[in-house]
């Protein structure tokens, strides 16, 4: 594989994950899954990080550490938060931490095993959240990352649920 400057974010990233998953940051990100893909996405120059094991806010907090300090434009995170009683405890929570990234991208609230009986929705974080795009299907919050990628942003899809 030739060397290139792609290769040399992928390798940063790969560190920083493997700094995460050795409990440099936290305990809690033992479990921590990505991949990375790079060159065949909407962003030529950038690349995406996909983390499928992102369920609580410790854990998103801990990847956005990861990536800030890395070579990038803009930060855009795509995410779905996973079960409506965990949204709700982790509100403030997810408020906070989601306010980093340049442009965040809001997911409906993967449900699992629940019904939302709280009638909790993404919507509900990105009102919270300034800039934040809330969209209603994964086909929208495609839509959109291909609206706003740009060469050298970083993307990140962040969740539990089928955001993938």
């Amino acid at each position: 594989m030739p060397h290139t400057k792609e290769g040399e974010h992928a390798c940063q990233i790969h560190g920083k994950l493997a700094e995460i998953r050795n409990g440099k940051y936290s305990p809690a990100y033992e479990n921590i899954q990505y991949h990375i893909n790079m060159g065949k996405n909407m962003c030529r120059n950038g690349f995406v990080v996909q983390n499928r094991q992102q369920q609580i806010f410790l854990e998103l907090e801990a990847l956005l550490n990861a990536v800030q300090p890395l070579p990038h434009k803009r930060l855009i995170c795509a995410f779905q938060p996973h079960t409506y009683t965990r949204t709700a405890a982790l509100f403030d929570d997810f408020v906070r931490v989601l306010r980093r990234p340049d442009k965040v991208i809001l997911a409906e609230i993967y449900a699992a095993r629940e019904k939302n009986e709280l009638g909790i929705s993404s919507r509900d974080l990105a009102a919270r959240i300034p800039g934040a795009v809330y969209c209603s299907t994964l086909e929208q919050v495609t839509e959109e990352l291909a609206k706003l990628a740009q060469p050298g942003d970083m993307l990140l899809t962040v969740g539990a649920g089928d955001i993938y």
